[in-house]
């Protein structure tokens, strides 16, 4: 009789107990992956808003040095002929979302900013040739140009 009761002991688990200890697995199991994905996407939404931020902040500093270093119409060498339509002007605004400048650091070069197709772009003059500044992955919904002190007169300090 004792080898009896000492067979019944080790008999195994019930299916009860399995069905509990597979439930809980599951769930660990599903957390668990529930967490992971969330992480990847999180790491995902970071990397796309690290993008945007260094393509704007790239777009934004070449366009600020460009500007900067526009000279006025009349300054530049007259053999490339007339840029702006006054003289004394540094830049023309040709409609809300177009700016057109004298670049000094391209050889003078008669040059527009501008939106096309919700890409930011920029358009040479001597070499003919339309450069996006923007990704074509990147869609700019508005842009628009707003000058202040265009039509000030050349003072004496200017560069010849």
């Amino acid at each position: 009789m004792l080898k009896y009761h000492n067979l019944k002991s080790k008999r195994g688990f019930t299916l009860v107990e399995m069905l509990v200890a597979i439930f809980i697995f599951s769930l660990v199991i599903s957390v668990t992956v529930a967490l992971f994905t969330s992480g990847l996407k999180g790491q995902r939404n970071a990397l796309s808003a690290q993008q945007l931020l260094n393509q704007t902040s790239f777009t934004l500093e070449y366009m600020s040095r460009a500007l900067r270093m526009a000279l006025k119409e009349g300054q530049q060498d007259s053999s490339l002929g007339r840029c702006l339509a006054q003289d004394g002007w540094n830049y023309e605004k040709v409609s809300s979302s177009r700016l057109k400048f004298i670049n000094h650091l391209e050889n003078d070069d008669c040059q527009e900013f501008f939106l096309e197709n919700g890409q930011l772009k920029q358009s040479k003059k001597i070499s003919a040739e339309t450069v996006p500044l923007t990704s074509d992955k990147l869609k700019i919904t508005q842009l628009q140009f707003n000058l202040i002190g265009q039509g000030q007169p050349p003072s004496d300090t200017d560069l010849p």
